[in-house]
C-alpha cells in the first residue's frame, strides 16, 4: 500500500527539467513514496487538434527511468470535454483507499484557485502543496484560506513554452529526439 501520493496534473507540453525538479523537492519535502503525472486531455488554452498523444509519449520517456514517478492516462481517456481537478481527485481517492493524497499546483495558480469548481472540497479531500517561485508572494491569502502547504526549492525558470520555440532545451535528451523525429513544435521553422 501507497501511504503517501502526490497528484500533479499538467499539459506537460512537452514536460522539462521543471517540472522534475518541482515534483522531486514536493516528494522530498512531503516524503511521498510516489508522483503520479497526470496529463490534461484538453487543456482549455491550447490547441484542440492536440489528442495528447505525443504529450504522453514525451511524459513517458522523461520518467521511464524515475522510480518515483508514474504516468497516469485518467484525465486523457475520459470522455467530458473538460477535465476538472475535482473529477481527477475522486478518481484518486477511488483507487488508492486509505492513501494520503496531496495535490501539487504552482505558484501562478494559487491567486486563482478560488475560482476552481469546487475549490474548497479540493482543499478538504487532498493537501494542497504549492511550490513557491520569487514573483508570488507567499502569503496570498488563498493559501491560508485552504491550508495550503508551500514547498521551497530552487526557482530553475523554465518554460514549455521555451522549449516549443527552440529558446530552451532544458528537457532530456529523448524527449528532444522525440521532437525531432516526430517534427514538433520548433522543427517546421528549422526545416522551412
Amino acid at each position: 500500500m501507497i501511504n503517501r501520493l502526490i497528484i500533479y496534473g499538467g499539459s506537460f507540453d512537452p514536460i522539462h527539467h521543471g517540472h522534475y525538479f518541482m515534483a522531486e523537492q514536493a516528494l522530498r519535502t512531503v516524503q511521498a513514496e510516489e508522483v503520479h503525472f497526470v496529463l490534461a486531455k484538453n487543456p482549455r488554452w491550447k490547441d484542440k487538434k492536440d489528442d495528447g498523444s505525443h504529450r504522453l509519449q514525451m511524459l513517458k520517456l522523461y520518467l521511464q527511468d524515475v522510480i518515483w514517478a508514474r504516468v497516469d492516462e485518467y484525465e486523457l481517456h475520459r470522455e467530458d470535454e473538460v477535465n476538472y481537478s475535482i473529477d481527477t481527485i475522486q478518481y484518486f481517492i477511488t483507487k488508492y483507499p486509505g492513501t494520503k493524497l496531496y495535490f501539487l499546483i504552482g505558484m501562478d495558480q494559487v491567486e486563482k484557485f478560488h475560482l476552481w469548481k469546487d475549490a474548497a472540497s479540493i482543499a478538504s479531500l487532498v493537501q494542497l502543496l504549492v511550490y513557491h517561485r520569487p514573483e508570488y508572494p507567499k502569503d496570498h491569502e488563498n493559501v491560508e484560506l485552504f491550508h495550503m502547504q508551500v514547498i521551497e526549492g530552487p526557482d530553475h525558470n523554465i518554460s514549455s513554452t521555451d522549449i516549443r520555440l527552440l529558446k530552451s532545451l532544458q528537457t532530456k535528451k529523448a524527449v528532444l529526439d522525440y521532437i525531432a523525429h516526430h517534427h514538433l513544435y520548433y522543427m517546421h521553422k528549422i526545416e522551412d
